[in-house]
């Protein structure tokens, strides 16, 4: 079985990722920036019963460890 754990990405590049806004997508937002890539955070509403306020997931990643974050 090949790694799937990614080891480098493209420096200065754009990278897009599913952002959560929890812990674990947070981390992996900081760790993009650290290797150089420019992350591009992605939330899609899907309607989860547990998410109060979709609109306030993207503000927790906004210009601070990605670029751009967009909710569709």
């Amino acid at each position: 079985m090949s790694n799937t754990i990614l080891q480098s990405l493209p420096k200065g590049q754009k990278v897009g990722i599913a952002f959560s806004g929890g812990l674990d997508t947070s981390a992996a937002l900081l760790w993009m920036r650290q290797k150089g890539a420019v992350p591009y955070a992605y939330t899609a509403n899907l309607g989860q019963p547990d998410e109060d306020d979709y609109n306030a997931i993207p503000k927790k990643s906004n210009g601070v460890w990605c670029r751009k974050c967009a909710l569709n």
